[in-house]
């Protein structure tokens, strides 16, 4: 609840400008890069304000919408997603929960920015960072621990575009 209320004050009260980093909003807004929300993503609306504004990159972070084409290709560089994975593997929903159920088998999981295309959780991927799992840690302390490093996963991969960079899969591996 407090980091949500930071996010808030920081987007809102203070244009991104305030230290810290309390969302991906407000990190993009920080380092002045803008924001669209869009409440329905299929929409010819959104589609249009995609291909009017000349967006270059969509980010989705947490979509309660799939993509359907024409979407994913319409800005230059597409759409990317992250996804608190170790994509391929534990695509869809509760990623985090089913990583810890299957700590015995593995016990590390990731955090995956992908190109998304109209399949869910299945484009080619941008950036993946690992990380241990703690089989101790409770499952709401490893969901917010990991949206911190997810935020900043995104600004790692949308600084690679902005710099022109290619994509084939660059793993990094951090605690």
């Amino acid at each position: 609840v407090w980091r949500k209320a930071m996010a808030i004050v920081a987007v809102r009260g203070f244009g991104g400008r305030l230290p810290g980093a309390y969302s991906l909003e407000h990190l993009a807004r920080r380092v002045g890069w803008p924001v669209l929300a869009a409440t329905d993503v299929n929409s010819p609306a959104f589609l249009a304000t995609i291909r009017e504004q000349q967006i270059d990159l969509v980010v989705s972070v947490g979509a309660s919408q799939k993509f359907k084409r024409p979407v994913p290709e319409a800005p230059r560089f597409g759409c990317i997603n992250l996804h608190n994975s170790k994509l391929p593997r534990l695509r869809g929903m509760l990623p985090t929960f089913w990583a810890l159920f299957e700590y015995d088998r593995d016990p590390t999981s990731a955090l995956t920015v992908f190109k998304m295309t109209e399949d869910l959780d299945a484009g080619p991927l941008v950036l993946q960072r690992e990380f241990a799992l703690d089989p101790a840690e409770p499952l709401d302390r490893l969901i917010k621990r990991t949206k911190g490093l997810g935020a900043e996963l995104v600004v790692d991969a949308i600084t690679l575009y902005r710099d022109g960079v290619t994509f084939d899969v660059r793993v990094n591996s951090s605690d």
